[in-house]
């Protein structure tokens, strides 16, 4: 990993200091050549005639930069410059610390069984009605706080404290969080699509999952148990208030098929549900995935009273919301 710590242990030498200086450097070029090309925007900076050209050897520039830095990262730690050398008894201590940060939740884990294993992830989107705007956006919530590091474009993520993490940890990131903000970011703007293809009408789309996984699989407690998520469930509340008011009617069936061709033509769903699949020949039809079953299940409400609806919507979107175009409708 290429990761850079934002602080450095004690007794490291004094080269890990140059060589993380050196990469920093690198970065700060390429935002001065970034400086200039937002100069370079700017009216009667440049004359017209050698606008394009002065900004096409900006961009140049910057492409070149980025892969220079990533060189000298790679360079300054395959050398040791970058990094301490990390001795055996270095090692042993790590391994011993990781394991005894590990022990209590292990142990929790084999004395509570599935009851203390058990995880739900929740993520929500939220679909604007098809006529707010014509970029097709919808917006995912999300607590998810990304560590970057400083003056990279890299992200730490890490063991969460009951794994043997940092305590507070590096970072809020949860990958499994991160995947179901995945997947309703993709089913929502699939669904999205397909609304305004099959000419429907609504005020609001808000579309829930939730997934479940067991840590006592990735955590090697038993295993019997499956690792990774162990089903997943699509709510669609569908806000059809106005709609109504001016005397657009859609039946149930309508927004069934619209639940169930997002779903079907969701990358992140159709990946996590039915796996991988080898690549398609030409003129032949692709290879078929196949959900276990029971992987899936989708529910929905539809909302025609106003009041209603919009008690839905705050309690759903959750009170950072309150007062957003979101919410209301």
């Amino acid at each position: 990993g290429m990761l850079l710590p934002t602080a450095w242990p004690a007794g490291a030498p004094s080269s890990a200091g140059r060589g993380r200086r050196q990469i920093f450097a690198r970065s700060e070029h390429e935002r001065s050549i970034a400086a200039q090309m937002t100069e370079q925007s700017a009216p009667g900076a440049t004359p017209p005639q050698h606008r394009p050209a002065r900004m096409a050897a900006l961009a140049q520039r910057l492409r070149v930069a980025a892969p220079r830095r990533l060189a000298a990262a790679s360079r300054s730690l395959s050398s040791g410059a970058g990094f301490p050398v990390c001795s055996a008894a270095d090692l042993a201590a790590a391994t011993s610390a990781l394991r005894e940060r590990q022990a209590p939740s292990k142990e929790a884990l084999k004395e509570g069984g599935r009851a203390a294993g058990l995880h739900t992830v929740e993520a929500l989107v939220v679909i604007p009605g098809p006529a707010e705007d014509a970029v097709h956006e919808v917006f995912v919530r999300s607590d998810v706080h990304l560590a970057t590091v400083p003056g990279t474009d890299f992200v730490r993520f890490g063991l969460d404290p009951a794994s043997g993490g940092p305590n507070p940890p590096a970072s809020s990131t949860s990958p499994p969080a991160l995947t179901m903000q995945s997947v309703v970011a993709c089913a929502g703007v699939t669904m999205r699509a397909v609304a305004t293809s099959m000419g429907l009408s609504y005020d609001r789309l808000v579309l829930s999952a939730e997934a479940d996984y067991d840590e006592r699989g990735p955590k090697a407690i038993s295993r019997s148990v499956p690792i990774g998520f162990q089903g997943m469930r699509l709510h669609l509340d569908v806000v059809t208030v106005h709609c109504l008011e001016n005397g657009v009617v859609h039946s149930q069936k309508d927004w069934e098929r619209l639940l169930s061709a997002s779903e079907h033509f969701c990358v992140v769903a159709q990946t996590l549900l039915g796996g991988f699949t080898g690549e398609a020949e030409e003129g032949k039809p692709g290879p078929s995935r196949e959900a276990q079953p029971g992987a899936l299940t989708t529910t929905m409400k539809v909302w025609h009273d106003e009041d209603a609806a919009r008690e839905m919507l705050r309690s759903k979107l959750g009170p950072k919301a309150v007062g957003l175009p979101l919410a209301d409708f």
